[in-house]
């Protein structure tokens, strides 16, 4: 085991009780919420892609980049090949499609009058880390794939709802994909007190 990875590893056992009781907090807005959303499910959750963001940075290193690019990280390899990670997390939840990631922007190029990836182009990523978490916020395994082999494989699939091009999606495959490192879930301390002030008070006097 590398060093980094017993390092996100030590991360992640250090934040899994105020995780989980992120994640229980999670649940008691979610249920409170529920009856005035006329239906429609409630999506997103900025707490995963923050989380997802800082472990690729704990097990990739480089410099996580500023929001406007369509990438998340730059790192230098040993060789000194600069490669740009997108980072995309998504959580596993019941009945969810969890494996499947929200839009990759890609600039696309035309051949033909066929649109393709621009994998020439400096302002897409050349790598796309995925990120998977327990369902109480805990890290699950990191992936790492090319951009450019997605691409061959025709694992990138186009994005177009209204038939407007947004990016692309691609979907984890468990079966094959081989993930850089798997987590175990970590031991979770119960919290006795189970009201939703505590869990709150917990919260904003981690550190």
């Amino acid at each position: 085991m590398n060093t980094r990875h017993e390092e996100v590893q030590r991360i992640g056992k250090e934040l899994s009780p105020v995780l989980e009781s992120l994640h229980q907090i999670h649940k008691t807005v979610h249920n409170a919420i529920k009856p005035y959303t006329d239906g429609f499910s409630l999506k997103g959750n900025e707490t995963v892609g923050w989380l997802g963001e800082m472990y690729a940075f704990q097990f990739f290193g480089g410099k996580i980049e500023k929001d406007s690019l369509s990438y998340d990280l730059t790192v230098t390899d040993l060789a000194g090949k600069v490669e740009k990670l997108e980072v995309k997390t998504r959580r596993v939840t019941v009945g969810s499609n969890w494996s499947t990631t929200g839009v990759i922007k890609l600039n696309q190029i035309a051949n033909d009058g066929k649109f393709s990836v621009d994998i020439g182009n400096d302002q897409n990523p050349t790598h796309l880390v995925f990120i998977k978490l327990y369902n109480n916020y805990s890290l699950a395994a990191i992936y790492k794939f090319s951009i450019k082999k997605l691409w061959e494989d025709n694992r990138l699939i186009e994005s177009t709802p209204s038939k407007v091009f947004r990016g692309y999606t691609f979907t984890l495959s468990e079966n094959t994909d081989i993930p850089c490192a798997k987590f175990e879930n970590p031991i979770v301390q119960k919290i006795q007190d189970n009201s939703f002030d505590a869990k709150l008070n917990e919260l904003a006097h981690y550190k």
